[in-house]
């Protein structure tokens, strides 16, 4: 059923549909329902592209619920970038529903773009697939200071970000792992 839905999305975008209706996550207030238009949405899209030089070839791993923000802007990035797409059922440990086709990111290195939630890097973090990452950005709720101890042992740049719902997924980035890792977040272009 999980996958039907998101065919149903998919066919939704690519008909052209102009508003969507999106459930926000509660962590600010009652959680509700708004409204965002096409027009928004691939502005946001066109941010995130140009934040971690996305392009048509890339693959985009979706392993968070695309009726929340951040999973739904993974498929719609990955259909207007023209990236690879795989979709996993969230869980909180993505990798293992990949099964024996985990070959697929590592087939993409340094070409794969990873979004999770702290949770899903905690279970995550030593496995090493996301050193085939182009980006890993990493959004919803706190990094802990033990997970970002652990962060460091990644090679791909890992980023924290900051926004919610009504901003249309993230509008701030700080990287969190090697050299150019930085304790303040950075607006992207045109925010």
């Amino acid at each position: 059923p999980y996958f039907h839905k998101v065919l149903e999305f998919r066919e939704l975008w690519l008909s052209g549909k102009q508003n969507f209706l999106i459930q926000t996550s509660g962590s600010t207030g009652i959680p509700k329902q708004i409204s965002l238009t096409r027009r928004q949405i691939l502005a946001s899209v066109k941010m995130t592209q140009k934040a971690f030089d996305l392009k048509q070839g890339d693959t985009a791993f979706c392993c968070l619920n695309f009726e929340y923000i951040a999973g739904m802007m993974m498929l719609v990035r990955a259909i207007e970038i023209g990236m690879d797409l795989i979709v996993v059922e969230p869980s909180s440990n993505p990798f293992e529903s990949l099964g024996n086709q985990q070959y697929l990111l590592n087939a993409s290195k340094q070409k794969n773009f990873f979004a999770f939630v702290p949770l899903q890097m905690e279970q995550i973090v030593e496995n090493p697939l996301l050193n085939s990452a182009k980006a890993i950005i990493i959004g919803g709720a706190n990094i802990s200071n033990n997970l970002l101890g652990k962060i460091q042992n990644i090679y791909s740049p890992v980023y924290a970000t900051y926004g919610m719902t009504e901003t249309i997924s993230h509008i701030a980035i700080k990287r969190l792992n090697g050299i150019e890792n930085s304790t303040n977040f950075e607006v992207l272009e045109g925010v």
